[in-house]
């Protein structure tokens, strides 16, 4: 099992997870559907994947995973990440801050205009991280049902009475992603929703395709979170 905490260090944000395992970490190369240690009991799960996604989330984000690590006593694991700590002032009269376009003149109000929306808490705290990154916020929610609720009360707004863009996983408890969509698209038809999938985006059936602007893979790189925000008139080209 695994002890996680997260704490502010001068350069950033550190994760450090302990685990009291089986222990072993060998000094090789990290491949995909790999295990470090060929004797595992049968009865241990996994595939092999969560080294390796994590080392992809870290270098994306400019950061990086160190470790250290006792032979049958466990291994410590150290993700440093260039990041804000929660609650840090953020600059949005940056250049590339929301909103842009035609009504960009007008005043900018102080709604967020991105909703996030993952059944992981990891997953959102990497989006809301590159989006801090470039000077954004978003707001978040934990599965469909709450994503529709958000979109329903941003409806009754004053303004910004809709998300501009919605990154929606697909896999969710009590209502999944494409789900919750068509509920938003009769809430706030003007929101956009791109689908965010751990599936091989390409086996997704067109008509579950259709209701999205595009179908993306995790891990949700920053340079393609950059290109979906461009597409969508959020960030200059």
């Amino acid at each position: 099992f695994f002890f996680f905490f997260f704490f502010q260090a001068e350069d950033g944000i550190r994760d450090v997870e302990r685990s009291r395992g089986l222990g072993d970490v060998y000094k090789r190369q990290v491949h995909g559907f790999s295990m470090l240690d060929d004797h595992r009991p049968m009865n241990s799960n996994g595939t092999g994947l969560g080294l390796y996604i994590s080392l992809k989330l870290a270098h994306k984000m400019q950061g990086r995973i160190t470790f250290a690590s006792a032979h049958l006593k466990g291994s410590e694991f150290t993700v440093h990440l260039p990041l804000e700590p929660p609650g840090a002032a953020v600059n949005v009269s940056k250049p590339n801050a929301f909103p842009l376009g035609p009504d960009s003149a007008k005043p900018k109000c102080k709604c967020n205009h991105i909703l996030a929306v993952d059944d992981t808490e990891a997953n959102l705290v990497v989006i809301k991280g590159m989006l801090r990154l470039i000077g954004m916020e978003c707001d978040m929610a934990r599965n469909g049902l709450e994503a529709v609720e958000m979109a329903r009360k941003k409806k009754k707004q004053r303004c910004c009475s809709a998300y501009r863009l919605i990154l929606m996983d697909f896999h969710m408890p009590g209502m999944n992603g494409p789900e919750a969509t068509e509920k938003i698209r009769k809430i706030a038809g003007e929101s956009r929703v791109v689908g965010v999938t751990g599936d091989n985006a390409e086996d997704i059936p067109e008509e579950t395709r259709n209701l999205f602007e595009t179908v993306v893979s995790k891990p949700l790189a920053l340079d393609k979170l950059k290109e979906i925000l461009r597409s969508h008139n959020l960030l200059p080209g």
